[in-house]
Parts: structure tokens; C-alpha cells; sequence
């Protein structure tokens, strides 16, 4: 999997470049949350960061409960690794509202 990782990672400016091409919001939603993963799994919290928030955005944008718990837990763990305990508790609580109260 070591392997698979850094080539990926290598495609991640070129996957971003190809989502601007007319895609459906929900698929580039997915992606960006999906790099996000990626971006984290190789260190790079800032890249992560940036591409949990626009994938959050857009599933705002569209109404995705899903994905917005789902980012905003993934902001989440983000910020408990970066050791900011506040922050992420912050982001949990948008979190599990989103996913249990809000519908």
C-alpha cells in the first residue's frame, strides 16, 4: 500500500486540474474528500485541510448530510493530530449535530 500512496499522491495536482472540467458536484465532492485522505496519510495536514474544506463546501452546497458530518469529522480528527483539542471538538460537534439532529 507504501507503494500505491506516493504515486497517487503524485497525480493529486492532476486529478485537481480535471475536476474543474464539467463534472457532477456530488463525484468532485467525493474526490476532494478522498485527496483529503490521501493528503493526510502522507503528512501534508495543510493540503488535507484545504481539501476536506472545499469538499464540505460543495456537499453544503448540494444538501449532503453525509458529507458535511463527514467532513467535518474528518476536520476533526485533522485538528486533534495537530493538536489542537478545541478546535476539533468544535468540528466534532458540527459533526454529530449535523448527523443527528439536522436532517
Amino acid at each position: 500500500m507504501s507503494e500505491i500512496i506516493p504515486v497517487n499522491f503524485k497525480l493529486r495536482k492532476r486529478i485537481v486540474s480535471l475536476l474543474d472540467v464539467r463534472i457532477d458536484p456530488f463525484t468532485k465532492a467525493v474526490t476532494l474528500g478522498k485527496l483529503g485522505k490521501l493528503a493526510r496519510r502522507r503528512g501534508d495536514l495543510d493540503a488535507a485541510e484545504k481539501f476536506y474544506k472545499q469538499s464540505l463546501s460543495l456537499n453544503k452546497n448540494l444538501g449532503c448530510k453525509e458529507g458535511i458530518w463527514g467532513n467535518y469529522r474528518n476536520l476533526a480528527s485533522l485538528e486533534k493530530v495537530r493538536g489542537n483539542p478545541e478546535v476539533a471538538l468544535g468540528y466534532w460537534i458540527k459533526a454529530m449535530l449535523k448527523r443527528y439532529l439536522c436532517g
